[in-house]
């Protein structure tokens, strides 16, 4: 597994949550790009067969890059508000598979008993392989603004579970 993650104040945070699951953790950037390249060359490892995106911006192509023949890319959705950028050429070339998942929309459309279910399951699968992200308790409505602040907008984006 390897992992480019958005850098800013809470970029430890993600490297130390990702190295427990084995997984080299980088930048969202260029130079992150070019060291995760450099990391399968050295250790011989295959392109990759599978890429998840959850941020748009230009980098989505250059990480693009690194997917090998007949793999799959998911995009689900540009979180950070800015689409995703890529040159085609090289998923056209090597029969990548494109999949598109605007994740919060998806999210709305469904009824609050299955949104529920889906968010109960992903935590089930979360839990039972130990893996855990930034939670933030609050005891009601009032203290959501500032927490919210703190995890979506100083955080760069969706990084944590806020609990009532």
């Amino acid at each position: 597994v390897l992992t480019a993650a958005l850098e800013g104040e809470r970029f430890a945070e993600a490297v130390a949550r990702h190295k427990k699951f084995g997984s080299t953790v980088v930048p969202y950037t260029g130079k992150g790009r070019r060291t995760l390249q450099a990391t399968i060359v050295k250790d011989k490892l295959p392109n990759a067969k599978l890429y998840l995106n959850g941020v748009g911006g230009a980098q989505f192509s250059d990480f693009g890059k690194l997917v090998g023949k007949d793999s799959t890319v998911v995009t689900y959705g540009a979180q950070g508000g800015f689409g995703i950028m890529w040159g085609v050429s090289h998923f056209i070339y090597n029969n990548v598979t494109m999949r598109g998942l605007n994740m919060p929309k998806y999210l709305a459309s469904l009824p609050y008993d299955q949104r529920q279910s889906e968010l109960n399951a992903v935590l089930a699968t979360l839990s039972a392989k130990q893996f855990s992200y930034p939670t933030q308790v609050i005891k009601g409505l009032e203290g959501l603004p500032s927490v919210w602040d703190d995890l979506y907008v100083k955080g760069g984006g969706a990084k944590g579970i806020i609990t009532l």
